[in-house]
């Protein structure tokens, strides 16, 4: 059997790789307080939404872009002193990746493209 014929016909190039492969970029990578920095305000808001997983919360709307970038970035690091969060947000936030990042496993349908431009 070649490599062509493990290749799914309904995947891309890089879905098909992950797939074989076993990859799964938080394994390896999470969002750092220097990633976060280079993202403006609205696109930190729709981290914190998708993390939350309802509308934005009021009190991460009114912080300032450092501070939703320290708050994001102590989700992402499970650092103490948190407010506490739902099994569901903590799941949510481990699984966040960029769009850019997302390759969804063979397994798993493809989620749908956020709205926002995140990265």
């Amino acid at each position: 059997m070649s490599a062509a014929d493990t290749l799914s016909p309904t995947e891309t190039l890089a879905e098909s790789v992950a797939s074989l492969s076993g990859a799964e970029i938080r394994k390896v990578w999470t969002p750092t307080e220097s990633f976060l920095k280079r993202l403006n305000g609205a696109q930190l808001d729709a981290i914190m939404v998708e993390i939350d997983g309802t509308a934005l919360p009021a009190c991460f709307q009114r912080l300032k872009k450092s501070e939703k970038v320290a708050r994001l970035h102590s989700i992402f690091a499970n650092a103490p002193g948190l407010p506490p969060l739902t099994k569901a947000q903590r799941a949510r936030a481990a699984a966040w990746t960029p769009d850019c990042m997302e390759i969804a496993p063979a397994d798993k349908p493809s989620k749908p493209r956020r709205k926002s431009k995140v990265a």
